[in-house]
């Protein structure tokens, strides 16, 4: 079993940086719900084909948990120490789909290349290519609670 992390609020976060967040959050009466959710999107099957319809646009249902949601504005936060090449992809599906009209953000713990060998993106780049916005740090801008 993972190894969990509790905030001072009481959340069980899975990662130190998670609950460092979360931590922010409380301390500065940033009103927040912790893990909303699921919402449900779908991906695309690479190679899949339908044999009742004879379609080779054939796609997986997902859910994705966005670690806050902060209260009043409904904006989705994501916060991310480790960011990788899959979980961006599943984002990316997840963005795109837009199964929910609640805005998406991003919390980074540090603005890395996305892949520091071959690309100049940074993950706040990565972030605004989406079209969500993001921040660098343990501090969600207060406003992102407000909107």
């Amino acid at each position: 079993m993972a190894l969990k992390f509790v905030s001072k609020k009481g959340d069980r976060c899975d990662s130190q940086y998670e609950r460092d967040v979360a931590d922010s959050l409380f301390a500065r009466g940033i009103s927040y719900e912790h893990q909303p959710g699921p919402y449900e999107y779908s991906t695309p099957v690479v190679g899949g084909f339908c044999a009742d319809c004879d379609s080779n646009n054939v796609r997986q249902g997902r859910s994705y948990t966005p670690d806050f949601m902060l209260i009043p504005s409904g904006r989705l936060v994501e916060a991310k120490g480790k960011f990788l090449a899959h979980q961006r992809g599943l984002l990316t599906h997840f963005i795109r789909s837009r199964s929910t009209k609640a805005v998406l953000s991003f919390v980074f713990m540090r603005d890395n290349y996305i892949n520091r060998k071959t690309s100049r993106t940074r993950l706040t780049g990565w972030a605004t290519k989406q079209k969500c916005e993001s921040a660098v740090g343990i501090h969600i801008p207060k406003e992102w609670a407000n909107d």
